[in-house]
């Protein structure tokens, strides 16, 4: 029997041998693994911090591209209008006047100048297709009035979607 002892003894020995030559080396894989995974939050963390202030000034700079954007839409309007209310507004004139502004902006999609009760005077547009400057974009709409008599100008540009899309 002391012979199956030692024999069971040895046995136990080599299995408590191998079973510590496995453990080990995972225990210090997994020690290490988390250290690891520590210092790389650590480092994100850092980084995000450092980038943040870059972040906001990029996305200030894209709001006020927009807001730019739309101010110019405005102006073009404005200026329209104003060329409009000096003219006399037959319709031969007013069309003149619309093509003009839509062969000057590349970004306008349509135009109209529509009376007070709502009847269409003057109208030109284009086809999405013929946009050259932007390829997604939204529609924008920008009204302006003419002169006193109530009627109003209708201006629909092509806003580009790429400046939104970005920030």
């Amino acid at each position: 029997m002391s012979k199956r002892r030692r024999g069971l003894s040895l046995q136990l020995k080599l299995v408590v041998l191998l079973l510590l030559l496995t453990l080990v080396p995972l225990a210090v894989t997994a020690v290490l693994v988390g250290n690891i995974g520590e210092v790389a939050q650590n480092f994100a963390r850092n980084h995000v911090a450092e980038l943040r202030p870059h972040l906001d000034k990029a996305q200030d700079a894209y709001r006020e591209l927009i807001a730019s954007k739309k101010n110019a839409y405005q102006e073009v309007a404005r200026r329209l209008a104003a060329g409009m209310r000096m003219a006399d507004l037959d319709s031969g004139m007013a069309e003149r006047l619309l093509a003009t502004a839509l062969d000057e902006n590349a970004e306008l999609l349509s135009l109209r100048v529509v009376s007070k009760d709502g009847k269409v005077l003057a109208e030109k547009s284009r086809a999405a297709s013929e946009l050259s400057s932007v390829s997604r974009y939204r529609e924008h709409e920008v009204r302006q009035a003419i002169g006193v008599a109530g009627n109003e100008l209708l201006l629909v540009f092509a806003a580009d979607m790429s400046p939104v899309d970005d920030l």
